[in-house]
Parts: C-alpha cells; structure tokens; sequence
C-alpha cells in the first residue's frame, strides 16, 4: 500500500474485530462484496500483533477473527475438490461457493446496526439539545414568579 503501511492503529478505538475488518477494507477503498482476502488478511495481523492495548477477552474476539480470515485465505487459495473429498461433510464449503460469503454477509450486518447506532446517537444529541434534561437549562426564576407560585400554590422555600 505504499504510505499508509506507516498508519498506526490502536485497536481500543474499535468496538470489536468486524469494526477493524470494516476500516481496513475502506482505507483499501474496495467492494466490500470484492475482498481482496490475502492483503485485508495480512493488514489486519499486522494490526493486531502490533497491539498492546488488549486485554485478554479482546484479544481473543480479535484473534477468532484472524484465524477466520487466515481459514478463509487458504481455502481461496486451496485447489477445488473432485470426486470423494467433495462429498466429505467435514469440507466447509461446497464446491462453487465464495469462502468469503459468511464473512460478507457478517459485515453487510454489522455495517447495517453500526450506521443505525450512529444514527440513534446523532438524534439522542439532537434531543439533548433541544429538551435539556430538567434542571440543566432552567430559566432563572425572578423573585415576582416565584412569590406568585408560593402564594398560588401555599408553597414556601425556606
């Protein structure tokens, strides 16, 4: 890639493995439909062994998903089966089919929920913008409003 191999990433900043899968192919500029598994594969294990802000559960999310795409990267690159290995149930994938298509699927999903939450959060601000929580942006009181409201109400502030 040229320059942008120098780009350090801290993988704190993404929620989970699919958010890092998800920059990597943008900052590819590719199809997401169209992953080209062997570079996005290497980038992302370099990404994660060159992490040192982990702890062990994401560690572990991430890891899963590294060896998923080294698992996915060998059978693209794997030679297609005939005859008695092509009906062997312990083959992952029929004969035809795209190993990359779960993983596409995933990220097509998960694409779908993160911008709906980023859109939920873009009007919860909006909402706290225009109807501040009670209290927070409260007009201040004037002596005559709240004498008014004592005597209407027989409240008094002590």
């Amino acid at each position: 890639m040229g320059a942008g191999d120098d780009y350090e990433v801290k993988l704190s900043a993404f929620e989970g493995p699919l958010d890092l899968l998800l920059f990597l192919i943008r900052r590819a500029e590719v199809d997401i439909h169209d992953i080209p598994i062997a570079a996005i594969t290497s980038q992302y294990v370099r990404t994660v062994a060159s992490a040192n802000d982990l702890d062990v559960d994401q560690a572990g999310e991430f890891l899963v998903m590294a060896a998923t795409l080294v698992e996915i990267k060998s059978r693209m690159l794997a030679p297609a089966l005939e005859g008695a290995e092509a009906d062997d149930p312990l083959v992952p994938s029929e004969a035809g089919e795209d190993p990359r298509r779960d993983l596409v699927r995933q990220l097509l999903a998960y694409q779908r929920f993160r911008s709906a939450a980023d859109g939920l959060e873009r009007l919860r601000g909006e909402y706290a913008r225009r109807w501040p929580a009670s209290g927070a942006a409260e007009a201040p009181r004037s002596e005559e409003h709240t004498s008014e409201l004592q005597s209407r109400f027989g409240i008094s502030y002590a």
